[in-house]
């Protein structure tokens, strides 16, 4: 659409000059009305295990051009050209796409796409992220302000549809996650409020073949990181390096 695209990169500048395999590329995603730069711990813990990494600004996020947040819809498609961008500037084709709450459902829509031709390995991590655009608008109407889905969500929806070409219903995180083949961890706390705890059960229960799934106890949304810091960084590591020649 000509628009442009911001995002930050951190290269592992010991491995540019050697003659070892390139180190591989973790893609870390924010959340909704976040920008990438405020997820750098989550981007340390793969610049510190020997990891290059790229942290896009999602579209009408940070620094990058839009109209409106597309809930991760339509973010999957930019996330699947960070990955040729990133093979390109890092000469790798061994991934992991990291996401956090509206960046774990864009996490998920990209998981059930056809990779780009230069990614050989690639490994996917969710963080509270939710089953479907329409079911989180859902339990927001209904919690915060006591409202059922007829006509707001569906008039809304509709508006969506016609003036930025997907619905609430289309983005949907479960049937993307239940055509992945790639492993993926899910993450999520049990007192998650924002995006409800239990939204991470269907989605596990969705996705066929290698998946682990982490429930931090007491957690609020978007916080098991903070929360268990030395654990979140033991667990992710052990995860991406499972299937891994990388160290």
């Amino acid at each position: 659409t000509g628009e442009k695209h911001h995002g930050y990169f951190v290269r592992q500048e010991s491995r540019v000059r050697s003659q070892e395999r390139k180190s591989p590329v973790a893609i870390v995603v924010h959340g909704w009305r976040d920008t990438a730069i405020k997820f750098m711990m989550i981007a340390r813990i793969y610049e510190q295990a020997g990891y290059n990494v790229l942290m896009p600004d999602l579209h009408a996020h940070g620094l990058s051009e839009g109209e409106a947040v597309q809930m991760g819809w339509k973010d999957r498609k930019d996330v699947l050209h960070w990955m040729t961008v990133a093979s390109e500037l890092f000469g790798t084709n061994d991934f992991v796409v990291h996401g956090v709450s509206m960046g774990a459902a864009t996490t998920m829509c990209v998981s059930g796409e056809k990779m780009p031709e230069c990614v050989k390995n690639i490994r996917f991590i969710e963080d509270c992220g939710y089953t479907s655009a329409w079911d989180e608008f859902s339990y927001e109407l209904k919690e915060l302000f006591g409202l059922s889905d007829f006509p707001l969500l569906y008039a809304t929806s509709l508006l969506c549809k016609i003036k930025y070409g997907w619905s609430f219903g289309e983005a949907s995180p479960i049937k993307q996650v239940g055509k992945c083949p790639y492993p993926m961890l899910f993450i999520h706390g049990d007192n998650d409020t924002f995006v409800p705890s239990e939204m991470v059960h269907p989605l596990y229960e969705a996705k066929q073949g290698e998946k682990e799934i982490w429930i931090t106890k007491g957690t609020e949304h978007a916080r098991s990181y903070a929360d268990y810091r030395e654990e979140y960084i033991q667990r992710v590591r052990e995860f991406v390096c499972a299937s891994s020649d990388h160290p």
